[in-house]
């Protein structure tokens, strides 16, 4: 199988692009930081003018910030888009025509992530890398500012407060991946629980429904106990340290007033500063509480990964197939064969006709078509029992399932790549009529193409 990073799903045009304005974004910001140390230490120097100038370019700062801003909005909003795409394509690389892996015992276990979970994910994963980008330039820059216009030690105290948060990282992050991974499990058991409500809702047979609704309180409350325990833990261990963070920074700060308390151009800056230092320790923050998500959220990639490598594992559906109570017919003929191989090299070797597959339920009929499709590719057309979502030129799902069938059929008889035609219990929900209609197209249709069948009925209407 080919090599897979799922972390490069979120490497495109629209994350440079994002990140780009969310740069010019922080440049503003940290201008603006200039031009006000700039005002107070002319004016406090006497030059009145210079002064003045300065605290325009900070007005100026103020709104031109807001034009970045909204640009770098505008392409996160679709970078979160085109990863997913990116995901979607490369599941589709990587598992098409794996046809024995989108068994209903596969499917039901992942469906929920490839569909509602994978959205969520990439939605949180891309806001998480941006808003972790800007803080932590947010916070670099300012602070930068900051120390080079009062004192360059400044740079140290928070280069010290950042090793305490960094190092807490590392400690914690396993431990926030799990408790992570915990939540997204079971916010996934809710999802599928959730996927299965339609049919126990709408029949209406009180014994399933209550059946249902026990399982569904039971995975509500597994949902809300690991997502506060998840919560819980990353907001105790941030708040922590980040408050570490804060007395270190808080104690450089308090050096330079002691040392400076007779500069009053200095202390003017300084106190002019303490607005911006505590937004910059909230930034730091708020990096620090993302960089913890960050580390649920990769967990969390991962998991999405495994999804996209479903079918990499060695292909194990034979032993699912029974071939000691599968029959093969024309109509005229009863055969057995010994292997997938076999079936496959005598069933190649014909160019039309109609075969049916009959076996007992649970002899792996499913499982052998699945199988044939996978070795056949494009030269096989599979339609399954339930095709609700395969999609075609026209929307059928307006017609009965017989009529459905039966356009389904002629928009196959003019594929012209396809050579063979499975069909898994075509006729599961057909009555008579219907039967007998749709067995017709099917006999037309194997007047060009090889047709293999399975069928629900015990007995054959042709």
């Amino acid at each position: 199988m080919k090599s897979f990073d799922i972390r490069k799903t979120l490497l495109n045009r629209d994350a440079v692009l994002s990140t780009f304005w969310s740069t010019l974004q922080q440049i503003v910001v940290a201008a603006s930081t200039f031009f006000i140390l700039k005002a107070i230490a002319s004016v406090t120097s006497g030059d009145t003018s210079a002064g003045m100038m300065f605290i325009g370019f900070f007005v100026a700062s103020l709104v031109l910030v807001y034009v970045p801003n909204t640009v770098s909005m505008l392409y996160l909003q679709r970078w979160r888009i085109s990863s997913l795409s990116s995901f979607v394509s490369s599941f589709i690389e990587h598992n098409k025509g794996q046809a024995p892996f989108g068994h209903a015992r596969n499917k039901s276990q992942t469906e929920s992530w490839l569909t509602n979970e994978s959205f969520t994910v990439y939605d949180t994963a891309t806001n998480l890398l941006y808003q972790i980008y800007s803080t932590a330039l947010n916070s670099a820059f300012n602070i930068l500012i900051i120390a080079v216009s009062l004192d360059r030690r400044l740079l140290l105290w928070y280069l010290a407060a950042g090793v305490a948060l960094v190092s807490a990282h590392f400690v914690f992050k396993k431990k926030i991946s799990n408790v992570s991974l915990e939540m997204q499990q079971s916010r996934k058991d809710l999802s599928n629980a959730m996927l299965s409500a339609w049919d126990n809702v709408f029949i209406g047979n009180q014994h399933n429904l209550g059946h249902w609704l026990r399982h569904f309180e039971i995975q509500i409350r597994a949902a809300k106990s690991t997502a506060t325990r998840y919560d819980g833990v990353r907001s105790l261990i941030s708040s922590a340290t980040v408050c570490v963070a804060l007395v270190v920074v808080a104690i450089g700060n308090g050096i330079f007033l002691f040392e400076n308390a007779e500069d009053v151009p200095k202390v003017a800056a300084l106190l002019i500063t303490l607005p911006r230092q505590l937004q910059i320790i909230q930034s730091i923050f708020a990096f620090f509480n993302l960089t913890l998500s960050w580390a649920g959220t990769s967990g969390q990639l991962k998991e999405l990964e495994k999804i996209v490598r479903l079918s990499a594992a060695d292909d194990e559906s034979e032993k699912f197939i029974d071939f000691d109570v599968i029959t093969f017919s024309d109509g005229n003929a009863v055969c057995k064969m010994a292997s997938l191989h076999e079936a496959d090299q005598r069933l190649t070797q014909l160019q039309s006709g109609r075969w049916t597959l009959r076996g007992r339920n649970g002899a792996g009929k499913s499982t052998l078509l699945a199988a044939l499709k996978k070795s056949w590719g494009d030269n096989a057309f599979l339609l399954p029992s339930r095709f609700g979502d395969l999609r075609f030129t026209r929307d059928f799902q307006a017609h009965s399932d017989g009529n459905r069938l039966l356009a389904v059929f002629a928009e196959i008889s003019q594929l012209q790549d396809v050579k063979a035609v499975l069909l898994d219990e075509w006729d599961a929900n057909l009555d008579g009529e219907n039967l007998t209609a749709v067995s017709l197209a099917i006999d037309e249709l194997a007047r060009t193409k090889l047709v293999l069948e399975s069928r629900h009925r015990g007995t054959s209407a042709w």
